[in-house]
């Protein structure tokens, strides 16, 4: 435990040195160029518009020409300033079938050239510095020391700037480096070629798009690396909290926030599942969040006991969404080699790659029904339930006895259907139960119809859910003209409350 409480502390520490270490490490997204209707094939009738700047500066045989144009006419505005200049530059090429005579790539370039110099923004109080965009959030840095290696990139329209680094990951190598600085370990050894951690960060990188842009911005607007690691991770939002309203639960609350039950509880503290929660309190629904999200990936080894998966057993004689434990399973104990990850510190996922287990667990066995039930319906025209399913005190014998099915008062020869199709596996005398009709079902359960009296049905007969196979009585151990209704469930009849079944 000590030692993941020293890994936390770390990687709290990893998040902040790499952001300073490895502040924007992406290349820039070059400029898109907006072409309607651009094609590259010129015949007679065919020519393209070009206009800058909401200017019409003449037609070209070739829409590629005009962005060639553009190129050469800003490579020659940077030249005469001696370096990079600032300037508007919102190209659009249409294509034509008529129109004035077409002018060369030279001409063009000519007329670029004197429209950009004319908006070329006076650049006095102004010197070359590299802006960082985390989306729609941008910094400006002074050198590009302070944003790592950067490499001149000339081939854009825009002089931008790239590392030689194609993702916004840190190598393997760059993190090993990150920690020996933090560490203050200057023994660690790196192999250039392949380095496996054992135990350590694998990886730090950023979840959104960064890009790096050289530009012209005055002083007052350039930042120092520690300003911008403040700017950019400070968070920008309040925590969002709801008032618990009556009738809420964990569940509901995280459901209508968006949240996982486990992200709503770890936001909330020492709260649990179990929690009681009470009308007017406050919980956390939202956190804040910074402009860049830091991902960390940590390799960690240790020890934890686990459970083994549960093992199911198909059992046809039960209906579907029934479950039955066979036996109880026992956890294990093993060593875990897992890739953590963190986002901004806090961990959102954990892999294990490899374990060695001391002690086999054992899994827990549980049965679970196939069967589809069938649909049930109330066999007889009546809602006056005179005697429930379960214990209570017989009406004849006064004895504390389990009542098997259920009571419905209804008038003497009272139609009784078939609560489902089936065929008649009794129609007779039964006991106490006096004139009886048993129903056997496809799927094994069986419906029993009890006190009748009379039959219209008889033995082996096949008959359809909502036939009459029967009248209401008084036969057997009976008070008074009802039907008792027994539902048994699975070949073996277990005694179900048939108001769980019935429609």
């Amino acid at each position: 435990m000590h030692r993941l409480g020293r890994q936390k502390r770390l990687i709290i520490s990893y998040v902040r040195t790499a952001i300073i270490a490895v502040l924007f490490l992406l290349v820039a997204i070059p400029f898109v160029n907006k072409v309607a209707n651009g094609g590259k094939t010129y015949t007679p009738d065919e020519r393209y518009l070009v206009v800058l700047n909401g200017v019409e500066l003449g037609y070209v045989s070739d829409a590629s020409m005009a962005h060639t144009a553009l190129k050469n006419a800003r490579n020659q505005i940077n030249a005469t300033n001696s370096g990079l200049a600032l300037m508007e530059s919102d190209i659009n090429v249409y294509k034509e079938t008529a129109g004035g005579s077409v002018v060369t790539e030279s001409v063009l370039t000519d007329s670029m050239y004197t429209l950009l110099s004319s908006t070329n923004v006076d650049t006095k109080d102004e010197t070359v510095a590299y802006t960082v965009r985390v989306g729609d959030f941008t910094v400006t840095l002074v050198s590009k020391e302070e944003v790592v290696e950067l490499v001149e990139n000339s081939d854009g329209l825009y002089t931008t700037l790239q590392t030689n680094i194609v993702s916004a990951d840190v190598t393997i190598n760059e993190a090993a480096q990150v920690l020996a600085t933090l560490d203050q370990n200057t023994d660690v050894e790196i192999d250039e070629e392949n380095i496996v951690f054992a135990d350590g960060v694998l990886s730090i990188g950023f979840e959104e798009d960064v890009e790096v842009i050289e530009t012209k911005a005055s002083k007052a607007n350039i930042v120092s690396v520690e300003e911008a690691y403040e700017l950019i991770t400070k968070e920008h939002a309040e925590k969002g909290t709801y008032q618990v309203q009556s009738g809420d639960c964990i569940s509901s609350i995280a459901k209508n926030h968006d949240l996982t039950i486990d992200e709503f509880l770890a936001l909330n503290g020492d709260m649990d599942i179990n929690t009681m929660i009470y009308p007017g309190e406050e919980l956390i629904v939202t956190v804040p969040a910074s402009e860049i999200s830091v991902v960390v990936k940590e390799e960690m080894t240790y020890e934890e006991e686990y459970n083994a998966p549960v093992q199911y057993v198909d059992n046809d004689r039960l209906y579907r969404g029934t479950e039955n434990i066979i036996s109880n399973g026992t956890p294990g104990h093993r060593e875990v080699v897992a890739i953590v990850t963190y986002v901004n510190g806090v961990e959102t996922s954990r892999e294990i790659i490899n374990e060695t287990v001391f002690v086999e667990a054992t899994p827990t066995v549980i049965e679970r029904g196939t069967l589809t039930p069938p649909t049930y319906i109330k066999p007889v025209n009546s809602s006056m339930v005179t005697s429930a399913f379960g214990w209570r005190t017989h009406p004849i014998s006064y004895q504390w006895t389990f009542h098997t099915g259920v009571d419905w008062n209804a008038s003497m020869g009272t139609p009784v259907k078939a609560s489902a199709g089936g065929t008649v596996v009794r129609a007779g005398w039964y006991g106490a139960y006096g004139n009886c009709v048993d129903i056997r079902h496809a799927d094994g359960s069986l419906t029993r119809y009890a006190h009748l009296s009379g039959f219209a049905v008889s033995y082996g007969q096949v008959v359809n859910q909502g036939q009459v196979i029967a009248y209401v009585g008084s036969t057997g151990v009976s008070t008074g003209a009802h039907l008792h209704f027994e539902i048994h469930i699975g070949w073996d009849g277990n005694y179900q409350d048939p108001l769980a079944y019935v429609k």
